[in-house]
Parts: C-alpha cells; sequence; structure tokens
C-alpha cells in the first residue's frame, strides 16, 4: 500500500513538472525546530522572513529598497515594502526610514541613538543656535550661544541693550546706558527724566527741573517730583492735578491742592474752591470755609447753606434759618415746632395750640376733653377744676360776641353746662 501511495506521488510531480525545494535560509524557524520552514513545493516560508528580508520566499533585502531598514514586510498591493525599524540614527516616517536630523546632538560612545526611532525626537539635545522636537528651529540671533532647547528662550541675551525671553525687545529709553537684565529691569538705575522698574515713564512735565541735567527730577520709583510743582498751579505728588481754576491767581498747596491764596469769587467755597454757593442763598455768596450764606435764606428754606425747604404748613412758609422750626406759626390746622402735625377733625374750626396741639377754640358738639377726642365719657384730663373751662368759656364768649357768633356760644355754653355738671357730681361724692 505504501509502495502505491510512494508511486502515486513521484507519477504527480512527473505529471506536474515538481520537484523538491529548498527552503530559503531567511524563512524564518518556526516554535518548533523541526518544523518546515517553507512549503517544499512552492518554497513560501511559512512562518515569515528573517529580519532585513521579505517576499514569499524571504529572497528579497529590506535594504534594496530602502538602505536604512532593518525590518520590513512587502504591501498588500505587492508594491514596494513597509519598514517596520530602521538601522541606528534613523527613524521611521510613513513605513520609509529617514536620516536623524543633522542637528540632533550626537552623543560620541552612546549606545543610544542620536534621535527616537519612532518620531525623531533628538535624544541627546540640539547643537548650538537650535531648539525644537526635531532641533530643526533657529534660536534668535540675540541669544547668547544656546536656547531653551523645546521653548527657544534664550539662556542669556548676547546684548546688554536687549530683554525679554527671546532677547528681541530692546531696554527702555528710560534705562541708564540703555542696559537691562533678561527681565527686562534696568541694572543701572533709570536715567533722571524716568521712573519705575523698568523705567518706562517719563518724569511729569510740570515738575520742576534742575540745572543739572544729571539731577534728578522724579523719584525713580513712585515718579514723585523732588523739586515740586511749576509755577504752583499743578498739585499732587507727581503734579499731574491742575489747581481749581477758582483759586486767586490760579495757585494752590502741591501737597493737598487747597487754594493757597483763597478764592477769586464769594461765590464759591471750599479750601479748594470747587463748590458752588447753593442756589438759595440771598446775594449768592457764601463763606469759604463752610459755605453758610453770607445773607439770608430765599423765602421758604433754612439750613447753613439754605438748602432745607421750610414746612409747608408753616405760616407764610418763613421759618427759623438754624432750626427750622416755624416762628410764625402754623397755617390753621397743624402744629407743633414745624407744624407737622394735624389739629384733631374734632377741634372747633380745626385750630388748636401751636406747642400741644390742645383745642384753643373748644369742641364740636358731642365732644370733650383738651383735644376733643372724647365723646359721651369724661376723661381724667377733662376733670380739671371748673374754673379753668370757665376762664376759656369767658375768652371765648368775648370773641363771640365781637363776631355775633351764636354758633359758637351754644357750644361753649354747651362745655360750661357740662363741666359745671361733672362738679356737683364729684361734690356729691357719690
Amino acid at each position: 500500500m505504501i509502495e502505491i501511495l510512494g508511486l502515486s506521488v513521484m507519477l504527480l510531480r512527473i505529471a506536474t513538472g515538481a520537484e523538491n525545494v529548498t527552503c530559503s535560509n531567511f524563512c524564518e524557524q518556526g516554535a518548533n525546530s523541526t518544523t518546515e520552514t517553507c512549503n517544499h513545493i512552492s518554497g513560501a516560508c511559512l512562518h515569515g522572513c528573517k529580519d532585513g528580508f521579505y517576499g514569499s520566499n524571504c529572497t528579497q533585502r529590506c535594504s534594496d529598497i530602502d538602505v536604512n531598514c532593518e525590518r520590513c514586510v512587502e504591501k498588500n498591493d505587492n508594491n514596494g515594502i513597509e519598514c517596520e525599524r530602521c538601522s541606528m540614527n534613523n527613524y521611521l516616517s510613513s513605513g520609509k526610514c529617514l536620516q536623524c536630523n543633522y542637528w540632533c546632538l550626537v552623543e560620541p560612545g552612546s549606545a543610544e541613538s542620536t534621535c527616537r526611532q519612532e518620531d525623531g525626537y533628538c535624544n541627546h539635545g540640539c547643537k548650538t543656535g537650535r531648539y525644537g522636537f526635531m532641533c530643526g528651529e533657529r534660536c534668535s540671533s540675540t541669544c547668547k550661544d544656546v536656547c531653551h532647547r523645546d521653548t527657544g528662550n534664550c539662556l542669556e541675551c548676547k546684548y546688554p541693550s536687549y530683554c525679554g525671553p527671546t532677547c528681541k525687545m530692546q531696554c527702555q529709553d528710560g534705562c541708564l546706558l540703555q542696559q537691562c537684565n533678561q527681565s527686562c529691569q534696568c541694572v543701572n538705575g533709570c536715567t533722571a527724566t524716568h521712573w519705575g522698574e523698568t523705567c518706562p515713564t517719563v518724569c511729569n512735565t510740570h515738575c520742576i527741573k534742575p540745572a543739572d541735567p544729571s539731577i534728578r527730577v522724579c523719584n525713580s520709583s513712585d515718579g514723585t517730583c523732588l523739586l515740586g510743582c511749576e509755577g504752583e498751579r499743578f498739585w499732587g505728588n507727581q503734579c499731574d492735578e491742575s489747581c481749581s481754576n477758582n483759586c486767586v491767581n490760579g495757585k494752590c498747596e502741591q501737597d493737598t491742592g487747597n487754594c493757597s491764596e483763597g478764592c477769586s469769587s464769594r461765590r464759591v467755597y471750599g479750601w479748594s474752591c470747587n463748590e458752588k454757593c447753593h442756589e438759595n442763598c440771598l446775594g449768592g455768596t457764601c463763606k469759604r470755609a463752610d459755605g453758610y450764606c453770607d445773607e439770608e435764606c430765599r423765602v421758604g428754606t433754612f439750613g447753613i447753606e439754605c438748602n432745607f425747604n421750610c414746612s409747608e404748613n408753616c405760616k407764610d412758609t418763613i421759618c427759623n434759618r438754624q432750626s427750622g422750626y416755624c416762628d410764625n406759626g402754623c397755617k390753621d390746622g397743624s402744629y407743633g415746632n414745624n407744624c407737622e402735625n394735624t389739629c384733631s377733625t374734632t377741634c372747633l374750626n380745626r385750630r388748636c395750640d401751636i406747642i400741644d396741639g390742645s383745642c384753643t377754640e373748644g369742641c364740636i358738639s358731642g365732644f370733650k376733653g383738651r383735644t376733643c377726642k372724647t365723646g359721651n365719657k369724661i376723661n381724667a384730663e377733662d376733670t380739671q377744676p371748673q374754673i379753668r373751662n370757665q376762664q376759656v368759656y369767658t375768652t371765648l364768649q368775648h370773641r363771640q360776641d365781637e363776631n355775633h357768633d351764636t354758633t359758637k356760644y351754644d357750644v361753649l355754653r354747651f362745655r360750661e353746662e357740662n363741666t359745671t355738671e361733672q362738679t356737683m357730681y364729684e361734690n356729691s361724692g357719690l
């Protein structure tokens, strides 16, 4: 049976013209060293190719296509190769091996590649004057020798008149000798006419300037004018505030701005003469210190500056200049210092005492008491000696007689009768 099978295989090879094929030495050995490495009919490697070779029979060299390629695979379309590993000092880019950038720093004797295999990053830094991921960027020409590998910032500036991260900014004109450090701070301080940390600001033009140009005009830290302000027409530490136009001769004190020679008009007040006298001042003038109106207030106003209105209930709308009290009394129907209270509606003719609001002409029919708020009941304030009510009655009866007002007479008679009855009741001891 075996002989028949062997004969059949031989006849098949004769019929097809096939012979035993020797496997390429570059076919990869399988996991088991005894297994075949290729198909003995086609020669195709069964476990892939050793590094540096490709093709179905692993007979083609990667380096024939890409000289720096150490391991590759054939593209699916059989159109060339795609490199998977490059030789030292090369890196992969889209399946090809490229040399590390010329500007990558070389580390002599190092077993590590000059650049990273997977992306070309320079492993040992950049040569002088270069920076960036692959050292492809040029440092600023004003950097001294080298710059930061990743950012490009200068580690030091080449010239003393330049500053900033990349040393492209010039020192401020206000720097003495125009020299500054990399942070742009003036190393020798400011010129006599400049101030600030980096000396960018010119001293105010209103500062007094010394005859000697080397003497400082203003403080280098805060700009304070060291010799004062020109012409006494400006004030403030930096002489940047104008004196009030209402100052006599336009002059004021440098520290406060107060008019040094007073106000040019009596229609303004305040130490800086910036406040107008109140419109309610008669004559329109007032005291400089507090705005007190020199003359009286306009009718209907009061206060130091006549800036308050008298109560509408003041008679003739006139009130005391200082207190605002209604000196001429109140209009009918009101009482109190400022006539702010209303007389009781049960006061006869709605008239009452300006001080305490007691009804001065008695009560309307049916009401009693000092403020006529008691109806049919008698309260404590009504139990006064009969003589008091009699005096009120007599006084008002006299007024009634003069005015022939019978209505008032009847009301007062009613009040007098009630008072008499109350007195009799109290004296009876009941």
